[in-house]
């Protein structure tokens, strides 16, 4: 573990190791360990958190993130809806749209729009799905 405190690369890639293989006791102390967390480090946690099911552990690190002055990217933001989705948590994702646009300035992906169609279906909120879907600009490719 010597080598976490030398190179960001290797921390990343154990933490990235231990997260996929569903350690993630030891994926966090590996987190914890690094002398400084890039945009890896969080999106590597946060998002094997989120996989797993542990969605309070996602809220958790995606504030503590921010707190560290890290600015969330459109990754983050996609685990974070999904998590809301999964939940049922209307209004927490909402907000977390919005302040995706608002205060971060990331513009949503078709991604992110699916998410918060799911979420406003999921919740029997059938007609602000349907207004989303409306507005989403979906490109078909042209071969």
């Amino acid at each position: 573990m010597g080598r976490l405190k030398r190179n960001q690369v290797v921390g990343n890639a154990l933490l990235d190791l231990y997260a996929k293989c569903g350690v993630l006791e030891k994926a966090r102390e590996v987190f914890d360990m690094l002398p400084t967390r890039n945009i890896v480090s969080w999106n590597v946690l946060i998002t094997r958190y989120g996989q797993v099911g542990e969605i309070e552990n996602v809220f958790s690190v995606f504030d503590q993130m921010r707190r560290n002055g890290v600015l969330p990217n459109l990754v983050i933001f996609l685990v974070v809806l999904n998590a809301c989705s999964h939940t049922g948590m209307v209004d927490k994702g909402h907000t977390y749209c919005e302040a995706m646009i608002g205060n971060y300035g990331i513009h949503p992906l078709v991604g992110h729009q699916i998410c918060m169609v799911d979420l406003f279906s999921h919740a029997r909120q059938l007609g602000e799905a349907v207004e989303l879907v409306k507005q989403t600009p979906f490109q078909i490719p042209i071969p």
